[in-house]
């Protein structure tokens, strides 16, 4: 997370086109986290219509990482594609929260932002794979921050499946959550205000190409947002009944 956050301050970017060794090994785990993903939501039997969310889940990951390896290959001079194929990878890892593996339902939750942070970072980056102006900086720094904020909510057990829990606080845990989808959704909100922003300054300079981009990435940001958030609002409720059914358990046991 420090690693992509740190690419955040920077203007400019020279780099390499992808060996052909490397987009077929990316390529390679792209497609068998397709397959993971179909697993994991047909095997996770507390999960409502498994085929419908791992139909959206494949949304979000794998044209990413797809359409992330060919910006890569074409455009080695922007880190617009390396940014799309991380935002895929990342959206796999945060749908380990439906394994049944306690390790990797943790490795799941400690991702669970980083797929809206990557989204914001990759449609303000485009079209030139870079942030433009300060005001986009500060809301992506600002939201790789809130992102972090999940490593010290695991530790307080934010869930009774993770295997990093230090103190068990689920009640200053849960807080810290609410706390972190207000603060992203409100981030998400400006990066749309800043792109539309974009799209005028350009159309005023006659830049109709970049008004259109502009456009596009205005529209597809809440669409590429929207399946991620009801994802993760039914695996808070399928959470939470597993919590509440193993409290009862827990309670008949005594």
């Amino acid at each position: 997370m420090g690693t992509l956050a740190s690419s955040v301050a920077s203007e400019h970017w020279t780099g390499a086109a992808p060996g052909r060794w490397t987009v077929v090994v990316l390529a390679a785990a792209g497609a068998l986290s397709g397959v993971a993903l179909l697993v994991l939501a047909d095997a996770n039997t507390e999960l409502p219509q498994p085929g419908l969310h791992a139909a959206l889940a494949y949304w979000i990951t794998i044209p990413y990482i797809v359409a992330g390896l060919v910006a890569w290959r074409r455009r080695p001079d922007s880190r617009l594609g390396m940014l799309m194929v991380a935002a895929g990878f990342a959206s796999f890892l945060n749908f380990l929260i439906w394994s049944n593996n306690d390790a990797l339902f943790t490795l799941g939750v400690a991702a669970q932002f980083l797929p809206p942070v990557l989204f914001l970072h990759v449609f303000l980056a485009f079209p030139a794979g870079r942030l433009e102006s300060r005001s986009e900086r500060a809301v992506v720094a600002a939201a790789y921050g809130v992102a972090a904020l999940t490593i010290p909510a695991l530790a307080l057990a934010q869930e009774s499946r993770t295997l990093v829990a230090l103190i068990a606080a689920p009640a200053i845990a849960g807080a810290v959550q609410d706390v972190q989808l207000v603060a992203m959704s409100a981030l998400s909100l400006v990066g749309i205000a800043l792109l539309a922003r974009r799209r005028r300054a350009r159309r005023a300079h006659g830049f109709a190409r970049g008004s259109f981009c502009s456009a596009v990435s205005a529209t597809a940001f809440p669409i590429s947002i929207a399946p991620a958030t009801a994802l993760g609002t039914s695996w808070r409720s399928s959470s939470s009944r597993r919590s509440s059914r193993s409290g009862s358990r827990s309670g008949r046991g005594k």
